[in-house]
């Protein structure tokens, strides 16, 4: 041990020096500007990859969050009718004399074209007709009117397509127009009509959402004519 302590202390003062400054290179080397332009353009895909990967479950969320929207909205109507709830936009009547006037609630859909896709309207079916009866000023909450609620649909998403099943169309079929869903008072069944296909006898119908500029981001509220409603 005393021998290593006087080796090293006997060492020449050149070769100290030499070791020192060879250390100190090593120490203050940095980066070259290919090994900078590397790391900076690593750093931007993963950054791009993770943003991208952001937006994209950002539109899935929402596409989902319109979906429930949706869904409550049926659900709301339904259990209007059963509560037998009135509504301050008129009384509740009925063509058929011999039958007393129950309240009615449903939702109107309209696959028509781009404009009516953006909107579905909550009414309270008065005539107790199983649809809606659109009226001429356009507005809601209006006396003698049937519309209680339009729901506008914001952000580019929309009402995609409208689907109904039957026993003649187990694959289902397009509705590419207006579709009226309806419940009544004491009746647990859906009723479903619509003056663009015939899906009065339909078992189920899909309401598909979608994100316009990405129609692969898409949810879908089933309504069976039980009553059940359910998303997918």
């Amino acid at each position: 041990m005393t021998f290593k302590k006087n080796q090293r202390k006997n060492a020449p003062r050149s070769d100290l020096k030499n070791s020192k400054r060879s250390y100190l290179g090593i120490q203050n080397k940095g980066m070259t500007y290919v090994e900078l332009i590397v790391v900076l353009t690593i750093f931007s895909v993963i950054s791009g990859v993770t943003i991208f990967d952001y937006k994209k479950f950002e539109h899935r969320v929402e596409i989902k969050d319109l979906a429930s929207h949706i869904a409550s909205k049926i659900v709301e109507a339904q259990k209007n009718a059963q509560a037998g709830r009135q509504t301050s936009n008129g009384v509740f009547t009925t063509l058929d004399s011999s039958k007393k006037p129950k309240p009615s609630y449903g939702i109107r859909f309209d696959a028509t074209d781009d404009i009516t896709k953006k909107s579905f309207i909550y009414f309270a079916d008065l005539d107790n007709e199983g649809d809606y009866d659109v009226n001429v000023s356009n507005a809601c909450s209006v006396l003698g009117d049937e519309c209680l609620e339009k729901v506008e649909i914001y952000k580019g998403y929309r009402i995609e397509e409208i689907k109904f099943y039957d026993s003649s169309s187990p694959d289902g079929e397009l509705c590419p127009g207006m579709i009226d869903i309806t419940f009544k008072r004491a009746d647990p069944n859906v009723r479903f009509e619509s003056t663009s296909c015939g899906i009065s006898t339909a078992s189920e119908v899909k309401i598909t959402t979608s994100l316009s500029t990405s129609p692969e981001i898409r949810a879908i509220i089933s309504v069976h004519q039980s009553g059940r409603i359910q998303i997918n």
